[in-house]
């Protein structure tokens, strides 16, 4: 298949993970955890005050715990310390909330 979900949908993906598919979970722990790493990549060498995690993938639970884990893992701590990392409550609104922002401080 082609990225996380391959030739899944949505709903066929969220199906599997409640029904706790073994190769649906593995899939989600390693995407889970290369986004991770690169978000810890990010914190370390921009030293943000917060990073907003959103968009689809959000919603499906093992992939954002092993997400959060990598992060917490791969990330010094001092600069974890300094970071506030948050998960949006409702990322389909992600980039209506990035041109609000943008019009706001221009």
């Amino acid at each position: 298949g082609r990225g996380l979900m391959g030739e899944r949908d949505v709903p066929e993906m969220e199906a599997l993970i409640a029904a706790r598919d073994t190769g649906v979970l593995e899939r989600m722990a390693t995407g889970g955890s290369a986004f991770g790493m690169a978000v810890a990549t990010v914190i370390g060498i921009a030293a943000p005050s917060v990073v907003v995690i959103g968009g689809g993938t959000v919603r499906w639970k093992p992939y954002m715990e092993a997400a959060l884990l990598a992060i917490r893992e791969n990330c010094y701590p001092e600069m974890l310390a300094l970071c506030s990392v948050q998960v949006m409550e409702r990322p389909e609104l992600m980039v209506a909330r990035g041109a609000i922002r943008c019009f706001l401080n221009s």
